[in-house]
Parts: C-alpha cells; sequence; structure tokens
C-alpha cells in the first residue's frame, strides 16, 4: 500500500475492526479514501467497525448502500 490513494474494506462479508494501520494512512494523507461495511441500517450492526475519523465511506452491503462520512 505505498502509492494507493483509496482503499476498500466493503462487499466482502467480513466483520471486524478497520486495523489502526490504516487509521495511520489516514492520518498521514497517505490515504484518502477509506471504504469499509462500517453503516448500521436497520436493526443490524455495521460488518466492520471503524474508529471515529478514519473511514471517508461507509456502506452496508446488504441494504445496497453507503454514506459519505465528514
Amino acid at each position: 500500500l505505498t502509492s494507493s490513494t483509496t482503499f476498500e474494506l466493503f462487499g466482502y462479508h467480513s466483520n471486524g475492526s478497520v486495523p489502526e494501520e490504516l487509521c495511520t494512512l489516514r492520518d498521514t494523507s497517505r490515504l484518502q479514501f477509506l471504504e469499509a461495511d462500517c453503516l448500521a441500517t436497520g436493526d443490524s450492526d455495521p460488518e466492520i467497525f471503524c474508529p471515529e475519523g478514519c473511514c471517508t465511506k461507509c456502506c452496508d452491503e446488504d441494504a445496497a448502500v453507503c454514506e459519505d462520512i465528514p
């Protein structure tokens, strides 16, 4: 992940948390966009936890919805 500016963690039916190393890349501006299945819709919990300020877009693959995170 030395020259990529976008990293996508959605659509894989995985769960857990976004690794701190990816958030660190976002903090240092080496990674501009980080998208994950971190959106909770309805009664469902998000598949992936994304710490505040880390992800730029959260999605819910089952609901086919994504939201930009300011």
